[in-house]
């Protein structure tokens, strides 16, 4: 027969046994996302240069801009994500600056080092409460990460 301690333990070894298991789930996905977006971006789309290769990169999608943005900060964690009034969305990251626009034919990324990028979109940034110097990717970023 077993006691109340017995069901007890049984409790905790299944817990154990759950958070364990999330804990290998956060690790897992931890180590597949990316802090940098030029790789992904590079691989995905359909670029002038390689991202690797060069600080300012203009790429091209056939989706909408809201849908890229979702797409490169799903793997790569950016610091933030803000959408202007006109529809451009802006990913923030620690030594690049994304921002994806509407075309004809769907998206045009333009994707910056730090500074450059600051420097191309500050009337858009400044608003943001982007500083011109680059943020650490561990500070959290600024604001509350969008409209």
């Amino acid at each position: 027969m077993k006691t109340s301690d017995d069901n007890k333990k049984t409790g905790w070894i299944v817990f154990a046994v759950i958070a364990g298991v999330g804990l290998l789930i956060a690790v897992i996905a931890i180590a597949n996302s990316s802090s940098s977006p030029r790789a992904f971006i590079g691989d995905r789309y359909d670029c002038d240069y390689n991202p690797d290769d060069v600080d300012s990169v203009r790429c091209e999608s056939g989706d909408s801009p809201g849908v890229v943005a979702s797409s490169i900060a799903a793997d790569t964690s950016p610091i933030d994500r803000r959408t202007a009034d006109d529809g451009t969305v802006f990913l923030q990251y620690s030594d690049d600056i994304v921002a994806i626009s509407a075309a004809a034919a769907g998206s045009v990324i333009l994707l910056d080092d730090y500074d450059t990028g600051y420097r191309r979109h500050s009337t858009y940034v400044s608003v943001f409460g982007w500083t011109a110097t680059r943020p650490s990717s561990s500070s959290g970023g600024w604001g509350s990460g969008g409209k």
